[in-house]
């Protein structure tokens, strides 16, 4: 793994979880992990959270490299969580910035610069125009549905979680798309909101044998979803 001039910080790696530290500015503050399947997937190196030189993210984004145990295939994991803020333009700061962030993963890891993998919440729905940069190298996974819990059960309001892969990536990405966690585990909206989260997760599965993503794209769609609220 490569260094630049940004600082870093690293982060704690136990067993099959990694962990940053508490990142935020002021008051509100939280960790980004990742959890993996030890019989599946390893940690390689580069668990690090990113401290960008002009304080452009309010909870700097969190990456590290794995590999694929069945295949010998590394990929950039990298999470981040946008600031809602007061106003959308407290939100379009951080978007733009992740553009130089994509870049410096790109300088940071070389030799896997076709399978970076930036997820999270973005508070941003990927079709506006402050994404308008980072479009042009990557792509957002998810299209189509919607991730945060309405107040109705079985509704959902936005689209503001996602994963972005690089235009033309070489990941073989056999299904991916939003789990509708309420419905799926029998949960009201309210219970899942005050208890759970009052986001869906978003998720992509890889062929674990595969080296290359084939050529179509695959299919992204909510799961778990009530018959018309998709």
């Amino acid at each position: 793994m490569q260094t630049s001039t940004h600082a870093l910080r690293i982060g704690a790696v136990l067993g099959d979880t990694t962990s940053s530290h508490a990142v935020g500015n002021g008051s509100y503050r939280e960790q980004y992990a990742f959890l993996w399947n030890a019989d599946l997937i390893e940690y390689v190196d580069g668990a690090v959270v990113y401290l960008d030189m002009r304080d452009d993210f309010v909870r700097e984004p969190y990456s590290a490299r794995f590999r694929v145990r069945a295949s010998g295939m590394t990929f950039i994991a990298a999470t981040i969580h946008i600031n809602f803020g007061e106003v959308v333009a407290d939100r379009t700061r951080e978007v733009a910035a992740l553009t130089e962030y994509w870049h410096w993963l790109q300088e940071t890891y070389p030799a896997d610069v076709g399978r970076i993998l930036l997820m999270g919440d973005f508070n941003s729905e990927p079709h506006r125009p402050e994404w308008d940069a980072l479009r042009t190298v990557a792509t957002p996974l998810i299209v189509h549905g919607k991730t945060t819990l309405s107040t109705i059960d079985g509704r959902f309001a936005h689209l503001y979680d996602n994963i972005w892969t690089p235009i033309g990536h070489d990941l073989p990405i056999a299904a991916c798309g939003i789990l509708e966690f309420p419905a799926a585990v029998g949960l009201t909206h309210e219970v899942a909101r005050r208890q759970v989260s009052d986001h869906a997760p978003v998720w992509l599965r890889l062929d674990s044998t595969a080296q290359r993503s084939p050529p179509a794209r695959p299919s992204c769609v909510p799961v778990n979803a009530p018959a018309g609220t998709r």
